[in-house]
């Protein structure tokens, strides 16, 4: 079971299973899988379950060539969305050109869903997403034109817009400081590349944040001289020294 989410509403039958080939690549026979093996079934319910609930307990697992199997068929009332669902398959006993050998025991995991609500979540990320379109026209790397959006002045201001570069691919952001009539887009700072027409252009519902934002952040001014404590520490047995204060800058009287 590799699907993390698993829909109970339209998937009632699932089947579980291993699927194992000889070290030549070729598949085990039905014949040399002597025992197919057990497997376990448990849940655990958030906010219900203080531990795992085992609903499946030593189910016995079927065999195929190269593969063994178990098809469960979902009951409703075991299950609800949002439920984990964790197997255990053991017990596999194979006996390949006369030597047998016990498959190690294996375990999976996967959690209950509801596709309905995948497309929920969907919906609200959509949201953030204002506009995906493309460049119609540039001025230079600063201001541009776009193929779409709404044509009302300040409309995407303090957006982020994002542009990728079709001559080699990549993405570059910025922030909209101006939106006009007519799509024109003038941003913060110049993006490395002048738009060109056709070039895919997002605009997200988020505020901009650029990487370097704590270069601009005001830092405490440097002061011109040091101060160097030079009483011995307590405990040490040293004599008491005091305080001295260099010049850093070499301008003050002595």
């Amino acid at each position: 079971m590799h699907n993390p989410l698993i829909d109970q509403d339209d998937i009632t039958v699932a089947q579980v299973g291993l699927v194992k080939n000889k070290p030549s690549a070729a598949a085990i026979q039905i014949a040399e899988i002597t025992t197919p093996g057990l497997i376990k079934v448990w849940r655990y319910r958030k906010g219900t379950d203080t531990d795992w609930t085992i609903i499946v307990n030593g189910g016995g697992m079927g065999a195929g060539i190269g593969s063994i199997y178990y098809t469960y068929t979902f009951p409703n009332a075991s299950w609800a969305d949002g439920d984990l669902i964790l197997y255990e398959i053991y017990n596999t006993v194979v006996e390949v050109d006369g030597e047998v050998f016990t498959l190690s025991t294996v375990q999976g995991f996967g959690v209950i869903g509801d596709t309905a609500s995948v497309a929920a979540i969907k919906a609200v990320t959509d949201i953030l997403l204002e506009l995906s379109t493309t460049v119609a026209s540039a001025t230079d790397a600063n201001t541009f034109v776009l193929t779409a959006g709404v044509d009302v002045n300040d409309a995407y201001c303090g957006m982020t817009i994002y542009l990728k570069d079709a001559t080699d691919s990549h993405w570059e952001s910025s922030l909209i400081i101006d939106w006009e009539v007519g799509r024109t887009v003038t941003v913060d700072t110049d993006f490395t590349f002048t738009p060109a027409a056709a070039d895919p252009a997002y605009i997200w519902g988020q505020p901009y944040f650029p990487l370097d934002i704590y270069d601009s952040l005001p830092l405490p001014p440097e002061s011109d001289v040091i101060t160097v404590d030079n009483r011995a520490a307590v405990g040490s047995g040293g004599t008491t020294g005091g305080t001295r204060t260099l010049d850093v800058e070499g301008d003050d009287p002595p």
